[in-house]
């Protein structure tokens, strides 16, 4: 008997300390008001996020045997480089380091600058800022915040195109898509692309406004933005100092496009505008308002961090939690057109400025992206928030696997949520290594609404030359574009782009600027893709989009091997689903509902309670 009890206490003992083993962690602290000579305790916290992770580091280079967490005391912290993750600043295949906020309190990592300096009163209601001028076109601010809202850059009305450049009407057919036509007119004859001849008075009086203004042209599914070499109000021509994608006019006669960063226009609270020569930074206030006591941030990093291993170490299981992510420039000085279409272009426009403006083909995905994923595996950011990014506030990209973003907010973004996957057309044709396809990501819970306000073609997710990805209970809403884009691929070409699954996503209010897309959206062979018990609806079109329609499922070029089951569709503007030069055999389509409007509350009920919820 007494050997009974002795073995059961020793058990006992045994698994008090088993457990406090698997319970142990070790705990850094940062806090504003800590300094980096202290221990990093939470009596003596450090100041910087660099600190700990020399810490951390310190912590990993014998073997991590225990978690680590790095806990952040409320407040903003503003970083002027971007946060390098490497192998050693994550943990292993049995113990994980994780960045998170401070029970109860609200961390924000910035990439902006606060403007602290004095605001000085110019007129009734603008107050005018010292920032000194840009050294580049792409540091000049796209973007500025008070607090949690994004200001609006003083803007013209909208405008028309009266059609393209007189010395090009012959050269194509407008509103026809004749993609034959135009790769000739990239060799040397680029103003094709980048002038327009305009209404009436529209851009007479903006001389005085060149070296600051921005044309932003709206076609068909993208958007391109310009700076201004010259207008002749004789001729009602303009000339951009970048080109479009497609020559202007190319989907119809009138384009629509406005003009922003133009002080004549900074005339509405809430509004504002910068000159790119001097620095100055104009804000058109309420009566009341006195920037003095406000807080204004503008981005100024591009990218705020990158989480990179290398083929012979990943960075694994490195995790933040309860952080607010704000605050960074797009890529700038973007064009489609290959350095030697820009040599020889040049040699016929040297007025042509390829450092300026920002083209892109569809999904913007060379806008670049806030945070960026490289030979990482097992990481993850939960209940986290991203705001006032002005690229894709995440990307999962090269041999990325088993990440995952679960309960986050991503809003106010100027260009997508998050992109998953390679930006390459031909990834088996041009012997990309099968493993660079980022594998078995996860996005889930996830709200992701009003982005795309800078680059209008961006999609909320994306899924581009990515496998075994799961895309599911997302809500995603208020985008000028697609909800959900997955494939990368025009052609039937074998490519990376498989077995991905969505699922159970609420998609509603997108396409509200842009034509051409869908609530969700498919492009190229998609092997082992499953689409099932979405709920997609107020699929919109705008009465200024040019070129095709806008749909609840829109399965592109080469669209096939995919499975389509038990989705809800209803209220969209043009038919609910569409094919365009897709194997429509090579798609099954399950057992769907499909409505024009919501003519049925019930059975819309009924189907969202029993399929979706």
């Amino acid at each position: 008997m007494k050997l009974t009890v002795r073995f059961f206490c020793f058990l006992l003992f045994f698994f008090i300390l088993l457990s406090g083993h698997l319970n142990a962690q070790q705990k850094i602290y940062i806090s504003l008001t800590g300094s980096d000579n202290n221990d990093g305790s939470i009596s003596k916290p450090f100041a910087t996020i660099n600190k700990a992770k020399s810490a951390v580091r310190a912590i990993t280079q014998n073997g991590l045997n225990t978690n680590v967490q790095v806990i952040l005391r409320g407040g903003v912290y503003e970083v002027t480089n971007t946060l390098n993750f490497g192998p050693q600043d994550g943990g292993n295949e049995n113990y994980s380091v994780t960045y998170m906020a401070y029970p109860g309190e609200k961390v924000i990592i910035s990439g902006g600058e606060k403007l602290t300096g004095p605001w000085k009163k110019e007129g009734a209601n603008i107050w005018v800022y010292k920032t000194g001028a840009p050294k580049s076109d792409k540091a000049v601010p796209r973007s500025l915040y008070v607090d949690d809202t994004r200001l609006v850059r003083a803007h013209s009305p909208v405008y028309y195109t009266q059609e393209q450049l007189p010395e090009f009407r012959n050269s194509y057919k407008s509103g026809v898509f004749d993609d034959k036509s135009f790769p000739r007119l990239t060799v040397d004859s680029i103003t094709a692309f980048s002038g327009f001849t305009y209404s009436g008075n529209d851009l007479d009086n903006m001389q005085n406004d060149i070296g600051s203004a921005e044309i932003i042209l709206y076609e068909s599914w993208d958007t391109s933005v310009h700076d201004i070499y010259k207008i002749d109000p004789s001729k009602k021509t303009v000339l951009l100092k970048s080109p479009a994608h497609f020559p202007v006019g190319f989907f119809s006669k009138r384009t629509r496009y406005i003009v922003e960063n133009v002080k004549s226009f900074l005339n509405a609270p809430g509004t504002w505008c910068y000159d790119k020569q001097s620095g100055y930074l104009y804000y058109y206030g309420n009566t009341k308002d006195n920037p003095n006591n406000m807080s204004f941030y503008m981005p100024v990093l591009s990218k705020m961090m990158l989480i990179k291993g290398n083929s012979n170490n990943f960075v694994t299981n490195l995790n933040f939690v309860g952080i607010d992510f704000r605050y960074t420039n797009s890529e700038w000085g973007v064009t489609t057109l290959t350095p030697a279409k820009q040599q020889s272009n040049l040699a016929h426009y040297p007025w042509l400025d390829f450092s300026t403006g920002f083209t892109s083909p569809q999904g913007a995905f060379t806008s670049g992206q806030a945070i960026f994923t490289q030979y990482a595996k097992n990481c993850s950011f939960e209940n986290c928030r991203f705001f006032g990014l002005d690229n894709y506030a995440l990307r999962i990209g090269e041999y990325s696997a088993n990440n995952t973003v679960d309960n986050c907010v991503i809003t106010s973004c100027g260009s997508g949520g998050v992109m998953i996957g390679i930006d390459n057309n031909d990834p088996v044709g041009q012997h990309l290594n099968p493993a660079s396809s980022p594998s078995r990501n996860v996005v889930t819970n996830t709200k992701i609404y009003n982005c795309g306000l800078l680059h209008r073609t961006a999609d909320a997710i994306a899924v581009v030359q990515a496998n075994h990805t799961l895309i599911a209970h997302n809500l995603i809403y208020n985008m000028p574009y697609t909800g959900i884009a997955v494939g990368w691929n025009f052609k039937s070409q074998d490519n990376f782009t498989s077995y991905n699954l969505i699922e159970y996503n609420h998609i509603h209010d997108v396409m509200q600027q842009l034509a051409d897309g869908g609530g969700i959206y498919t492009l190229g062979k998609q092997v082992g893709c499953v689409y099932r018990c979405n709920y997609i609806y107020n699929i919109s079109r705008s009465n200024d989009a040019v070129g095709s329609f806008n749909n609840g499922i829109f399965f592109d070029e080469s669209s096939s091997l995919m499975k389509v089951d038990s989705n809800v569709i209803y209220n969209v503007k043009n038919a609910t689903i569409r094919f365009n030069h897709s194997d429509v055999s090579q798609i099954s389509i399950g057992t769907n509902y499909f409505e024009k409007v919501n003519s049925n509350k019930q059975l819309q009920n009924a189907i969202f309670q029993k399929v979706l919820k």
